[in-house]
């Protein structure tokens, strides 16, 4: 990331969050080459829990450094923030964040650092009018939006999903995130998660659980696994999405491979080189932040995920 600049065009960024060598988090990482590519904003403060994250940023960003979050909170002219990683700050650390009245990026919005209650809380912050918006960036990598492109155009309305996800527990924020990437798909008036308790043996080692998600005129088909997998495993993809649709069918595994077949015509698609979810999710924010009318997503559908799967688990503990 080049030093930052002084234009006054630039909208001035708050980072939060570790990134580097030293982060365990890609997704972070993601994020940070984002925003080096960018050209609609600077990094003008940041803090990071890891110091040696912090120092390495302020080095090559030019912001910056500051070594509390209430001293971050205190920068006067923050035109956005990317409030990557909350690390133990968890629930207050956000309130912090959204008391400054600054358009906030939120990562890792169904992770583990945000409870259920304050997505709830800022679903209606939000509804009153307040800038945060959580980073669903699953809605948006390379496969995804080619999918979304082939349905309307080539392949025709879904029928039915599956989806299969490598170490996901019944609880696992892949979960959730998996049941909004089907939200998303299908943009349905409704839907009913149910617990199915049965297991799932696969020909190529997966054993794991079910569930199915009903939609107006498509089946959904969630299986995640029920151990982690094996080492031999290790590199496998996490994510696949195999779906029948009208005309023709496809597989999404992983962020950016798609095999698709619509009559005769059968492609696989690699598109490694498209811009990533987080170039994409980066875009979308800084365009709402000066006055842009474009679709982000919003704390009241991840509000909808979570009680649907709230509702599915207090059906299966019954």
């Amino acid at each position: 990331m080049s030093p930052a600049r002084t234009s006054s065009k630039l909208i001035p960024i708050g980072w939060i969050g570790g990134a580097g060598v030293s982060s365990q988090s890609s997704a972070i990482n993601r994020f940070y080459e984002a925003v080096a590519k960018q050209s609609r904003g600077q990094v003008v403060a940041l803090f990071a829990d890891c110091r040696e994250d912090a120092d390495r940023m302020a080095g090559q960003c030019g912001g910056q450094l500051y070594r509390s979050l209430r001293s971050f909170c205190q920068h006067e002219r923050l035109g956005a923030i990317l409030c990557l990683e909350m690390g133990w700050f968890g629930d207050w650390g956000i309130e912090q964040i959204r008391q400054l009245g600054v358009p906030t990026l939120v990562g890792n919005p169904l992770g583990a650092t945000f409870s259920h209650r304050v997505i709830e809380r800022l679903a209606a912050e939000e509804r009153e009018g307040c800038l945060l918006i959580p980073a669903a960036t699953w809605r948006f990598t390379p496969a995804t939006l080619r999918l979304r492109e082939l349905l309307a155009t080539r392949l025709g309305p879904l029928r039915q999903v599956v989806i299969r996800l490598r170490s996901a527990s019944r609880n696992s924020p892949a979960v959730l995130q998996a049941i909004d990437w089907c939200r998303t798909l299908l943009v349905p008036s409704g839907g009913e998660l149910h617990w199915q308790g049965q297991t799932v043996s696969r020909g190529y080692g997966f054993t794991g659980s079910g569930r199915s998600l009903t939609f107006p005129s498509v089946v959904v088909q969630i299986e995640s696994a029920s151990e982690p997998p094996r080492e031999s495993e290790a590199a496998a993809v996490c994510f696949e999405a195999q779906l029948e649709a009208e005309r023709g069918e496809a597989i999404v595994r992983g962020d950016s491979r798609i095999e698709w077949s619509c009559g005769s015509d059968t492609q696989a698609e690699s598109l490694e080189s498209d811009r990533t979810a987080e170039q994409v999710m980066l875009d979308l924010f800084l365009r709402r932040v000066v006055g842009g009318l474009v679709p982000a997503p919003n704390w009241g559908d991840l509000q909808h995920v979570v009680a649907l799967w709230h509702a599915a688990n207090e059906g299966a503990d019954g």
